[in-house]
């Protein structure tokens, strides 16, 4: 299965009706941003509301390293599914600029 299969089939899944959260390096050259964006894009459009969250500075497997500098985001990502305060909210969308 390619990316861009696999890409077009979780958009064949929308609308989910959950809380979507999409963390995505912009430095990723194995899988294009625009891929995350054509997701959330395609979600809007249906009535899903997702959150994307662009991390520069960081590539593909940064977000999977609990001791990169993307961690907290994934992190705090995760936790806020949780609904467990206010202090890990997500925002719609936001861009990160790691230290």
């Amino acid at each position: 299965m390619t990316k861009r299969t696999l890409l077009l089939e979780l958009i064949e899944l929308l609308p989910t009706g959950a809380r979507e959260i999409l963390v995505h390096g912009v430095g990723d050259d194995t899988v294009p941003v625009s891929q995350s964006e054509a997701f959330v894009e395609r979600a809007e459009k249906i009535g899903d509301k997702p959150s994307l969250i662009k991390l520069h500075g960081i590539g593909h497997y940064e977000l999977i390293d609990p001791e990169s500098e993307a961690w907290p985001a994934v992190a705090g990502a995760v936790l806020s599914l949780f609904d467990l305060g206010d202090s890990l909210s997500v925002p719609n969308r936001r861009t990160v600029h790691p230290r």
